[in-house]
């Protein structure tokens, strides 16, 4: 039921003059979230700084199902109802949390790694810049092709956020045993705002048999 968590970036920009602690910290803190128009107002804002290393990790955001559980009903020929409730078997969220958790140290120290490596790359063409051009046109053009790359560097920053979102939230478990026959089937979802219904599969089912239905609820 529901969906599997997403991941989304979580910035941590890492100052390394005193001018670009004060910066950070007016640019509403070290922890940064991903909204779009302040990722292009930081890559414009740290490039004219040029102190400033970002470093983008994932983080999950839970998209919880409203299914507290399932009622499924099995109704024969004869009109005869036979009901089990679901429960919970599996709650992917909480896998997904912990396999990212005990990763995030490895994640954590190659995000540094290509952060550093991204503004070695920028600090050099830089300095590439300032050579070519020659002594006169050399300060003012070997500064704009620097900060043009550090900006380019923050903006381009991102973690990785793939991640299997055909997974549900959590995965219900209902059994019931019935004598052979052709029956009906519905299940009902329940929890807050939940009311539809699927009504109208038919199974046939004989004796000793197992039959194994699977049910998709995307709230």
């Amino acid at each position: 039921n529901g969906r599997a968590p997403r991941k989304e970036d979580m910035f941590l920009d890492l100052p390394i003059s005193l001018d670009a602690v004060q910066l950070v910290l007016l640019n509403r803190g070290v922890f940064r979230g991903p909204y779009q128009r302040d990722r292009v107002a930081d890559s414009v804002l740290y490039g004219l700084n040029g102190r400033v290393v970002r470093v983008a990790l994932p983080r999950l955001v839970p998209q919880k199902t409203r299914v507290v559980f399932e009622d499924l009903t099995l109704t024969d020929s004869q009109g005869r109802s036979f009901s089990a409730r679901s429960e919970r078997a599996q709650n992917v969220t909480a896998l997904a949390e912990k396999e990212l958790s005990e990763r995030l140290p490895a994640i954590a120290t190659k995000a540094v790694a290509r952060a550093a490596t991204k503004f070695a790359m920028a600090e050099g063409v830089g300095f590439g810049a300032r050579q070519a051009a020659g002594r006169d046109a050399a300060p003012w053009v070997g500064l704009l092709v620097e900060l043009f790359a550090k900006g380019l560097a923050v903006a381009s920053e991102e973690a990785d956020k793939r991640s299997w979102q055909t997974l549900p939230d959590e995965i219900h478990v209902a059994r019931a045993r019935v004598p052979a026959g052709q029956y009906q089937v519905s299940v009902r979802p329940s929890g807050q705002g939940m009311s539809t219904t699927k009504d109208g599969q038919s199974v046939s089912l004989t004796a000793g048999q197992t039959l194994f239905l699977l049910q998709r609820v995307m709230q």
